[in-house]
């Protein structure tokens, strides 16, 4: 099966030709037999299992409304990394080479090599996920991250307005699987569920900084009332600052504070108030 199929993608060499080679340099390298066996073992299972995994889905009558593109080469894919500045998952790099990306159902989308770069600069991934790298989204507000690495497999969700990774939920431990089964969402549909669309921003306890960190509370949530109104509020807590904020909006707000943050909380709001 292996043979087969990289014969198909042009690759002149034989598996096992290229296996034995690198048993060879291990072996010269100093790494013990059975440590090198062990990893050609396993290069071998991986391969089998996404060699054929992969292009299943791409092509499973059982996903409905699905689309996929032609496949990108590797001279594409690098020039992604490259502008990026990012390594991409082997696993999402060989997905790219079997559809450059693909949808379904007009909603949920991987991005290919065409668009991968303009929705990281659209959801900020840099500024509020640096380390990530947002592979696609579900088209109801939530995107589908990835840690930068040649060995990862981890993909979480997160709601595009609140894009810090530690607020995510992981979806699958393991990136083949997921798209396996059609990039199942019944995670991300808790995330949805959970997330609130507005909320209160409430001072929960005095900051360390004392009138200074209040003052710049003041400042950056553009508070409308006077600093001597804010001292007074501080001093009977909880104090709310702000009532019916985009849940999103008032996350990325607090998250400048900094370490100052930390003396506020946000209180989701009944969708009935």
């Amino acid at each position: 099966m292996q043979r087969k199929r990289r014969g198909l993608e042009g690759y002149d060499t034989e598996i096992n030709y290229e296996f034995n080679v690198s048993y060879r340099e291990m072996i010269e390298a100093g790494v013990d037999q059975k440590t090198a066996r062990k990893v050609l073992v396993d290069t071998c299972k991986y391969f089998d299992r996404f060699g054929g995994g992969v292009k299943k889905v791409i092509n499973s009558p059982n996903v409905s409304g699905l689309i996929k593109n032609k496949p990108a080469n590797d001279i594409e894919i690098q020039e992604i990394e490259d502008v990026m500045k990012v390594e991409l998952p082997n696993v999402h790099k060989d997905l790219l080479k079997y559809t450059n990306g693909f949808s379904i159902g007009g909603g949920l989308i991987i991005y290919g090599t065409d668009d991968i770069i303009e929705r990281n600069v659209t959801w900020e991934v840099t500024e509020y996920a640096n380390g990530y790298v947002a592979i696609g989204d579900d088209g109801s507000g939530n995107v589908f991250l990835m840690s930068q690495g040649a060995d990862v497999r981890e993909v979480r969700a997160v709601d595009s307005g609140d894009m810090n990774p530690n607020h995510a939920t992981v979806v699958t431990l393991d990136f083949i699987d997921w798209v396996n089964t059609g990039c199942l969402n019944q995670k991300i549909q808790k995330i949805k569920e959970e997330i609130p669309d507005t909320c209160n921003i409430v001072l929960i306890e005095i900051p360390n900084g004392g009138l200074k960190d209040l003052v710049k509370i003041k400042s950056v949530l553009a508070l409308d009332i006077s600093t001597g109104e804010l001292l007074k509020g501080s001093k009977n807590l909880p104090f709310t600052l702000v009532k019916g904020a985009p849940y999103g909006k008032a996350k990325k707000i607090i998250e400048k504070l900094g370490s100052i943050g930390l003396a506020l909380n946000t209180i989701p709001m009944d969708k009935n108030n």
